[in-house]
């Protein structure tokens, strides 16, 4: 990872909204932990409790913690309206896995119903 990365984590989205609330590098987070890699573009979905509806599109490449699942798609379908659509968080409810800090595991994720 290069130190002038974006390296976004949950607690940058606001929920429900899409907003990122801050944008911090690499060098500003010091990270530990494993990242996931992203592109501008890419839809950004919070997967650790998913009822707070952390969604937004990536305005540039990035890195994320490993709870934000990075879902590329054709330029023309935008799958963050899709995945805040009510059959999409009725699918995430009946796959979520943990009770106190449910989240949505990333085979769950990657099988989802987006079309």
């Amino acid at each position: 990872m290069q130190k002038e990365s974006w390296l976004l984590e949950l607690e940058d989205i606001e929920k429900d909204t899409s907003i990122v609330i801050q944008e911090l590098t690499v060098e500003e987070r010091q990270p530990k932990s494993t990242k996931n890699r992203f592109r501008s573009g890419d839809v950004l979905y919070g997967k650790l409790r998913p009822y707070l509806n952390k969604i937004v599109i990536a305005e540039k490449s990035g890195y994320c913690t490993t709870e934000i699942i990075p879902v590329s798609t054709p330029s023309e379908i935008d799958n963050r309206f899709r995945m805040k659509s009510a059959e999409f968080r009725k699918y995430v409810d009946g796959v979520c896995h943990g009770v106190n800090m449910p989240r949505l595991g990333t085979k769950a994720g990657q099988d989802a119903p987006l079309l």
